[in-house]
């Protein structure tokens, strides 16, 4: 009877390891993806929405992207907010917002602008959260 106790408790400790493992493997992957995909909605949304609207002005800060009666791109509390809508998903925080416009459409050429900012997981994990930085430029045609 002692030898199979010692011998459960011993595959109970092994499979309690592996348990251990998999969770933060998995929290890796859903840390990763999720700052992945929401990285790459954004930029496509942003891209989408100034071709849409054909005009657009940053303000002085750079910290505010708006075209009148199609939408103002912000960063609100860790969100990026078109108005009441939330951009980025309940998981990450954005940070680091920055709208550079780098063409002047007044002097004939098109407006362009380079978006940069940075995504942070939300999910807690042993290695820290996951960060990445994203940049675009945007160009009207």
């Amino acid at each position: 009877m002692l030898i199979y106790m010692g011998l459960l408790s011993i595959f109970l400790v092994v499979m309690s390891g592996m348990f251990i493992s998999i969770l933060d493997v998995h929290l890796e992957s859903q840390a990763a993806a999720g700052v992945q995909q929401d990285g790459q909605y954004i930029l496509l949304r942003l891209a989408y929405d100034m071709q849409r609207a054909g005009t657009f002005t940053v303000s002085v800060d750079n910290k505010t992207l708006t075209s009148p009666g199609f939408f103002t791109y912000s960063e609100t509390g860790g969100n990026l907010t078109n108005g009441t809508d939330v951009l980025n998903g309940s998981q990450t925080a954005i940070s680091n917002l920055k709208f550079v416009r780098l063409a002047n459409s007044a002097a004939g050429s098109k407006a362009t602008v380079q978006v940069s900012f940075t995504l942070k997981s939300l999910v807690q994990r042993q290695s820290g959260p996951e960060v990445r930085n994203f940049e675009t430029t945007v160009g009207l045609r």
